[in-house]
C-alpha cells in the first residue's frame, strides 16, 4: 500500500511540475523527506496527506484511498471487558 502511494505521489508530482524539494517547500519539509515517501521509506500523517491533495489538486488520489493509515481499524463489535479477579480489590 505504501508503495502505491508512493508512486502515485510522485507520478503526480512530476505532472504537476513540482521538484521534490519544489513541492517540500510548500509543505515545510525537505525534499528528500518526499523523496521517503515516494520510496516508501516514510509515510505521512493524514494532514500532510491532505495538504499534497489540495497542493496536487488531487482530492483524494494521491492519499484518499491509497493513504497509508498509522491507525489500526476499529473493531466492529465493542469490546467486552472481564471482571478483575476477586484478588485485585486490595490492590
Amino acid at each position: 500500500m505504501k508503495e502505491f502511494y508512493g508512486a502515485e505521489l510522485r507520478r503526480r508530482r512530476e505532472d504537476a511540475g513540482f521538484s521534490q524539494s519544489g513541492l517540500g517547500e510548500l509543505l515545510f519539509c525537505s525534499g528528500s523527506y518526499i523523496g521517503q515517501m515516494e520510496v516508501a521509506t516514510r509515510s505521512p500523517q493524514l494532514d500532510m496527506s491532505e495538504q499534497i491533495d489540495t497542493i496536487l489538486k488531487t482530492t483524494g488520489s494521491s492519499g484518499g484511498s491509497a493513504r497509508p493509515s498509522s491507525r489500526r481499524p476499529r473493531p466492529s463489535s465493542p469490546r467486552i471487558l472481564r471482571p478483575l479477579p476477586s484478588w485485585s480489590s486490595g490492590l
